[in-house]
């Protein structure tokens, strides 16, 4: 609908709409921490003279201590409204092993190998003050590939460094249910560990690793098997920008409006103002229009305005008139406010915001008639007189 199609409906007393045609997009931001779990068997250096040496294996390993970097920001309701959240987490869960050899013999081979079990799981903690509702995930890097690194030695007093390693990928993408959305808004953070206590729980259970380096005419050798878990949490949050009243459609808001009818004459006819409110442009959220309280004059001074609207999209517009009655002489002035807040159902309630407002002004001042001197009424029935009796000679 043209613009002056629409200001031209609201002065026949009708609300006008103009619809912008504005794509709306959710903008994204994002809190993320690494992590980081990590386990060792290391034994001390052995000699064997025939064919294998450096061998470890444990079959109840400790997962270690968990390494987190910071806690995860929870959604600021100051940036909009939280439409989305989505849990990410990109991890490996890696074997590394690492050897060094000494020979008797300048021939032949020796290698290093080893293999490890291990789960890796994340979850909501059972116990925790905030419910993120990330679904629990288990990530199974059992059975990884054997590994294996040779290399020969040169001579028999040279020492030879061997090293394998493989990674399985545990990673999760999840949407988090709009039950949750509430969860995620406010001040401080979400907590990352192992407890049950912790937002997101990160907990490890390596089963089983060993280390193994074998070869012929073996002097001395010695092999170390790491497994770890390490990457990357956090949470993807998809808003709104809040809506956003206005007089005008400018990149910033006009939140007053002076409509002044000026200095008319009792009962004359006035032509209303007319005026629009906008939910300006952007990636927003809709406006609904909660209702309107009056002050001063407005018995006289009028508008259209409905008792409320809802969901007037981002860069679009409602136009209506502001009107003077002039049937009374007076000065007369009167203040609307006009009250707003984003649209309900959209997102996360508790970063939806309310309480802004307009301020429209009317002014006007209706006069009394200018009364005609009595002198001028006897000069006008003067000319008046002599004109008719002008005529009347004109005829004889």
């Amino acid at each position: 609908m043209n613009k002056k199609i629409a200001q031209s409906i609201a002065l026949m007393g009708f609300p006008a709409m103009f619809i912008a045609g504005f794509s709306v997009q959710a903008a994204t931001i994002s809190t993320s921490t690494n992590f980081s779990y990590s386990t060792t068997t290391n034994p001390n250096p052995v000699k064997d003279t025939t064919s294998t040496g450096g061998a470890v294996s444990a079959s109840s390993i400790s997962a270690g201590s968990l390494t987190v970097g910071n806690a995860l920001a929870r959604f600021d309701s100051s940036m909009g409204v939280l439409t989305g959240v989505s849990f990410d987490l990109t991890s490996d869960q890696t074997l590394s092993v690492d050897g060094s050899v000494k020979r008797s013999s300048s021939t032949g081979n020796a290698s290093i190998s080893g293999t490890s079990s291990s789960a890796a799981q994340v979850r909501t903690g059972s116990n925790s003050s905030i419910d993120t509702g990330i679904t629990s995930t288990t990530f199974n890097a059992n059975g990884l590939d054997a590994l294996s690194a040779s290399a020969s030695t040169s001579a028999s007093s040279t020492a030879k460094s061997l090293s394998a390693s493989d990674t399985f990928a545990s990673n999760s993408n999840q949407t988090i249910a709009s039950s949750k959305l509430n969860n995620f808004v406010g001040s401080g953070s979400l907590s990352v560990g192992s407890g049950s206590s912790n937002a997101v729980r990160l907990t490890w259970s390596p089963s089983a690793l060993s280390a193994q380096l074998t070869g012929s005419n073996l002097i001395s050798s010695n092999a170390t098997s790491t497994l770890s878990w390490s990457g990357t949490a956090g949470f993807t949050y998809t808003y709104l920008l809040h809506s956003l009243a206005s007089f005008n459609s400018g990149s910033s808001a006009s939140n007053e409006l002076t409509l002044d009818f000026g200095n008319v004459t009792k009962g004359s006819s006035v032509s209303p103002f007319d005026f629009s409110l906008f939910n300006l442009s952007g990636d927003r959220t809709g406006l609904d229009f909660m209702g309107i309280s009056g002050t001063g004059g407005t018995s006289t001074l009028t508008t259209n305005l409905p008792t409320g609207f809802s969901n007037l999209g981002a860069g679009d517009f409602l136009s209506y008139a502001a009107f003077l009655d002039t049937s009374s002489v007076g000065s007369f002035a009167a203040t609307y406010i006009l009250h707003f807040r984003d649209t309900l159902g959209t997102g996360a309630s508790s970063s939806q915001r309310s309480g802004q407002t307009l301020t429209l002004n009317l002014l006007g001042t209706v006069v009394a008639p200018v009364p005609v001197p009595p002198a001028l009424w006897l000069f006008g029935s003067a000319i008046a007189a002599m004109g008719i009796i002008g005529r009347r000679r004109g005829q004889v």
